[in-house]
This record gives structure tokens, sequence and C-alpha cells, in this order.
């Protein structure tokens, strides 16, 4: 009995904790407005406030969102284009130029199976979701047209949809379908001025970072709802939203102080994790991942309950002799409840 109660529990814990980057692998990206070579990702260890450069210059010109792929690669919307930066040895490459991307790619997000989509947005091209094939570079439009009227930066929700911020009045945040483009509005003014970015942090809810009132904002996904973390203070210049391991919520910062800001959900106090001289401009960050879809909740769930049966039937194998027919009620009273 203790045996299958400590194997079901393990998968039970495994099964529900999300699953997420360190504390060291939090990036955020330097966006060098004035092109001069300042531009690239940074890796921010969020304990000891210290910057680290993951790759600088080069491809950049204005990486704006950063997304990671599940095999670790970085992809950067660089204003133009959309770059690649190899997770191994952090290598520079264009992934996808031009065509259905315009002149201004907003937005960038990596699904769980490795899917890339940006958002085309600003004064280029049509307003759209456009996914980009991750080998190839290969473009197809997504969704345009409808609800998407310009949108800015995205984020995957679950494993078939996108959250999209839309800056303009009244400031909308869009859920658009990965399978079939479809839109639906999750939010709609109220809190929302100019929403800008946007965080998952549980299976119903996101943090959204409204530059119109510099605050944070919870948004419960599936009914709209909307409520105030924390405004004003640190937040004077903010652009990027992300979770740090304990569940913070780290923002970048471009001014006074210019830097990465955490906020303690529960209360909304705020403080400087660092700043320095490497970074003049930050932009979006990247922190942990966003929590587990549910289907993996339900294959580790189902895994442990194989185990427990496995186990409870050679348990009783021993006690009915090889070969005999298991009651299933017995087998039932040795499962942990």
């Amino acid at each position: 009995m203790n045996v299958l109660r400590r194997v079901l529990a393990f998968f039970i814990a495994f099964a529900c904790s999300p699953i997420g980057y360190a504390a060291s692998q939090v990036v955020i990206t330097n966006l060098d407005p004035y092109m001069e070579g300042k531009g690239g990702l940074f890796r921010v260890d969020t304990t000891a406030g210290t910057l680290t450069p993951v790759s600088t210059g080069g491809l950049f010109q204005e990486p704006n969102q950063v997304a990671r792929s599940p095999s670790g690669d970085y992809f950067i919307a660089n204003e133009i284009n959309v770059i690649r930066i190899d997770g191994t040895n952090f290598t520079q490459s264009v992934l996808a130029q031009g065509h259905l991307l315009g002149l201004a790619v907003g937005g960038l997000a990596v699904n769980a199976q490795g899917r890339v989509f940006a958002s085309v947005c600003c004064n280029s091209g049509v307003k759209s979701i456009v996914e980009i094939d991750a080998a190839t570079g290969t473009q197809s439009l997504l969704s345009a047209g409808g609800l998407i009227s310009n949108p800015f930066r995205i984020t995957t929700f679950g494993n078939d949809a996108l959250l999209v911020t839309q800056p303009d009045a009244p400031g909308q945040i869009l859920r658009v379908s990965t399978s079939d483009g479809s839109q639906q509005v999750v939010s709609s003014g109220g809190l929302l001025k100019s929403p800008w970015d946007i965080q998952v942090f549980s299976a119903n809810s996101a943090y959204v970072l409204d530059v119109g009132t510099n605050s944070v904002i919870a948004i419960n996904v599936q009914t709209g709802e909307q409520s105030l973390i924390s405004t004003g203070g640190f937040l004077t210049r903010p652009n990027g939203i992300a979770l740090d391991t304990d569940g913070s919520i780290l923002v970048t910062n471009r001014s006074s102080p210019q830097g990465l800001i955490r906020i303690m959900p529960a209360s909304g106090a705020q403080s400087v994790v660092t700043w320095s001289g490497l970074v003049d401009y930050p932009y979006d960050v990247l922190g942990i991942a966003a929590p587990v879809p549910e289907p993996h909740v339900h294959v580790m769930l189902s895994i442990g309950m194989i185990l427990v049966l496995l186990i409870s039937r050679r348990q009783h194998t021993h006690a009915y002799g090889a070969g005999a027919l298991i009651p299933l009620a017995s087998i039932a009273t040795t499962v942990p409840k």
C-alpha cells in the first residue's frame, strides 16, 4: 500500500507541476532604436542581478518579442524579419522575411509543438497572424480581418490558441485558434487602455502589461474579468512581461529605473532586479514557460494509474498464485484514494 501511494503521489505531483526555465535562463532583448549595433539578447540572473550577452550585433536591428522553442532555439521578432538564435552555439540566421510579414513584425510565439507564429502590425502589410514553418521559413496566413485591427504581442494559450494584444482603443485581448484562425474577444476596455504584452500564468488566466496606464492587469481568459495587480511606481516606461521561477512577475522598463522590475502578484509590491550599461533599451523579457497544457496532466496521471494497477496485480499474484484471476474488487481496494 505504501509503495502504491508513493507511486501515484509522484505522478500527481509531476503532472500538476509547471515545466519552466531556470532563473538563469530569463532573457531580455535590447531594442537598439538608433541602429548603433547594440541590439541583442541578454541572459538575466534574477537572483544575482547580473546580465550576460547571449547574442548581439550581427542581424539584430530592432529585436522586439522573443520566444523559445521546445528544442531550445530562440526566435525573435526583429522589426522587418524573424531571426533564429541557435540554442547551442547561439549563431544567428534569418528564418523569414518579407512576403506576408511586411515590414513590421510586432510579436512572436512558439507553441509546445514548435509551431512559430508572428503578428504583422503597425503600418505594414495586412494586419494579421502568420504561421512560419520553423524548418523552411515558409509563411502561411493563419488569421486576418474580422476582429483583428492592429495585433501586437502574442503568446500561446494551451496547445490550440494564441492570445493577442491590440493596443489601439478600446484596448483588447483576442483569442485566435491555431487550428482554423477563428477569433474571439477575451476582454475589452475597462482597465485595458493600451494593452501591450501578455503572459499566461494559469490554465485560465493571464497578466497583461498596459502601457496606457503603466499597469499590470490580471485577465480571466474564460470570463474576461479584469483585476489590477500593480500600477505606477517603478513602471515608468514598461515594455515586456514574463514570469520568474517563484511566480513573481518580471517587467522590462526603459527608463527611471532602466532594467527589470519584479512585481509580487499578491501585494503588487515592486522592486528593481537589475539594470546595466550593457542594455540601454530593454524591451521584451522571456521567463519560465507557460503552464503545462491539460493533455500533459491527463497523460501523466494515466501512466501513474497504469503503474499502480501493474504493481497491484503483482502483489496479488503473490497472494492468489501465478495465473490466477484477480477479483476486481480486490484490485480496487489497493488503489490509494
